[in-house]
């Protein structure tokens, strides 16, 4: 250590300090007898002898101080800790080699520095009232806050403190511990965080979750269970028993039975109960449960979930109620139900279904006959083609007729109607459930029915190729009468042109009275109207006649005599006749 002389160095003054006290005595050596002399050389041999056991011992002494206090400078600044030493004015005035690694400072420049200085700024206020606190009280005080290095860099750091004071004049010193927990820091915050997901998760969950110790003293429960039951936390920490005690009288030994046999097993076990709530209601919840472990295997208890079931136990109970009224439905209107699994290919038929074919469970069991094998091979491909086309989502039901073959050999007529009720995730179908119904009799009827029409519309078939062969000859007929009527028609006309007509001329030309003549023109107007109907030349004849004569020539067409035609007209006879 800095001020320590040498060993030889001690060993000269000691030796002038000898030669003091000899010249102080004032007894000159050459006055003594040669006894004294002698006794005295002897003695002080021995006292040489002495001095140089006395000085190995101190020199043995020395080489093991050096020693520690070089095992103790090494201890020192290589200590895994930062030491530092801080005068009355906070000033540093000693560090070992750790503290200056964590301050990121050589030690010759770190002395007569400011601690405070390598406090980040936000930690001031910290570091300002552990010191003050340090001074006031005299002891050790711990605190924690941020280093910020020379370099930059930012550390957390645990720093342990003692006020040292040697007598009342001595202003004192703290000698500080400094050491590094940013990586345990880093680990709290990081365990901080997992609690705080963790008390987030648990507290907010809508269940209700609880963990109760190995020696049945409640560890945990979530604020879920004053919203389900009525009970606070703090009810349910201070009486782990209170979860019986609120349990329905009639479920009571069945949830006893359950949690018994959680304690021999580590597997998930369920159970629905019946609880009675604060505030006297009877509700019903779900209650799953396990053992838990710690890494060594060693048991900690038991965690468990308990959730508010009962608007599901209604629901189930109205399905049920429902599912009753929708069986007897179907045992009404059907011989009964078949599902199939679209994953695993499997169907599932009603027992009823194997006695209407007159087979038994056994049978089919037996035989492993399916409804593939019993159906008729002409029906096969339709009925899966139509089940593949309901799967595919091209028809909205499943529906198909086909034929199985019964126990005796023959054939049976079934219709079966079905649809697709779930999904898997992925939205594939994964299940269909249908109905099934014997309609053998319905078929039979339907085939007689057809073969009746069948005959019927044969006999239509052939009546009508009749009724054809004889419109065919009718309008052959028809055409030839058609034909005779027209050339009578133009017999006639010829006729009556030629050999009737002219000679009305001729009369009108002779010498005859006015009433002759009358009767001539009504003659030829007669005869005119018969031919009227097939000669449609005999309109052209009334063009050419005045208002006033078709006016005439229609009231003598109704039978009207000249005097009354010349009353009504306001005309006189002669006229008229004319």
């Amino acid at each position: 250590m800095p001020g320590k002389k040498p060993l030889h160095d001690k060993y000269a003054d000691l030796r002038k300090k000898a030669q003091l006290l000899l010249k102080k005595q004032n007894k000159p050596v050459s006055s003594l007898k040669d006894e004294e002399l002698a006794d005295l050389i002897q003695e002080f041999n021995t006292y040489q002898i002495e001095l140089e056991l006395q000085n190995e011992e101190l020199r043995q002494a020395q080489i093991e101080l050096e020693n520690s206090r070089r095992k103790y400078q090494e201890l020192y600044d290589f200590a895994p800790t930062g030491y530092i030493t801080l005068n009355c004015k906070g000033l540093i005035t000693e560090a070992n080699l750790t503290a200056s690694a964590i301050l990121g400072m050589e030690r010759r420049r770190l002395l007569h520095q400011r601690l405070s200085a390598f406090v980040k700024p936000e930690d001031q206020n910290i570091f300002y009232h552990h010191r003050r606190k340090l001074l006031e009280s005299t002891g050790t005080e711990i605190c924690q806050l941020r280093i910020c290095s020379s370099t930059g860099a930012v550390m957390h750091v645990q720093m342990q403190s003692t006020f040292c004071k040697e007598n009342d004049t001595d202003d004192g010193c703290i000698r500080i511990v400094l050491a590094d927990i940013s990586a345990l820091w880093e680990i709290e915050n990081r365990l901080k965080a997992s609690e705080h997901k963790f008390r987030t998760v648990a507290e907010f969950t809508h269940d209700w979750e609880y963990w109760i110790g190995p020696h049945g003293k409640m560890k945990y429960t979530s604020p879920s269970c004053e919203r389900i039951t009525g009970y606070t936390v703090q009810e349910f920490m201070e009486n782990p028993k209170l979860i019986l005690a609120i349990t329905h009288k009639d479920d009571l030994q069945l949830l006893k039975n359950h949690l018994d046999n959680k304690l021999s097993s580590r597997l998930v076990q369920n159970l629905d109960y019946r609880i009675i709530t604060k505030n006297g209601r009877t509700i019903w919840v779900s209650h799953v449960c396990q053992p838990v472990y710690d890494e060594a295997g060693m048991p900690c208890g038991s965690r468990a979930s308990i959730r508010d079931i009962t608007n599901r136990k209604k629901l189930e109970t109205s399905l049920r109620d429902s599912q009753t009224v929708m069986r007897m439905a179907l045992d009404a209107s059907t011989d009964g139900m078949w599902e199939r699994n679209l994953v695993t290919g499997d169907f599932y038929y009603e027992e009823k279904w194997y006695k209407s074919l007159g087979y038994t469970k056994t049978d089919t069991l037996r035989d492993k006959l399916t409804w593939i094998q019993l159906i008729h091979p002409e029906d096969r491909e339709t009925a899966l083609l139509a089940m593949e086309k309901h799967i595919a989502g091209k028809t909205k039901i499943y529906s198909a007729e086909f034929r199985m073959r019964n126990k005796q050999g023959g054939w049976q007529w079934f219709l079966s109607r079905g649809k697709i009720i779930e999904y898997d995730t992925a939205g594939k179908p994964s299940r269909i459930v249908g109905t099934y119904k014997d309609i053998t009799v319905r078929k039979h009827f339907e085939i007689a029915l057809q073969k009746s029409t069948q005959q019927l519309e044969s006999k239509v078939r052939n009546r009508t190729i009749e009724l054809e062969q004889a419109n065919i000859a009718l309008k052959v007929l028809l055409k030839q009468r058609s034909e005779d009527k027209t050339s009578m028609e133009q017999h006639i006309m010829q006729t009556l042109s030629t050999h009737v007509f002219p000679y009305f001329e001729q009369l009108k030309r002779s010498k005859l009275d006015t009433t002759q003549q009358n009767i001539v023109v009504i003659l030829e107007t007669t005869l005119r109207e018969i031919i009227s109907s097939f000669d449609s030349r005999f309109a052209l004849q009334f063009i050419k006649l005045t208002p006033a004569e078709n006016k005439v020539a229609h009231l003598v067409s109704l039978g009207r005599q000249t005097k009354e035609i010349a009353e009504l007209m306001n005309l006189s006879p002669g006229t008229i006749s004319v």
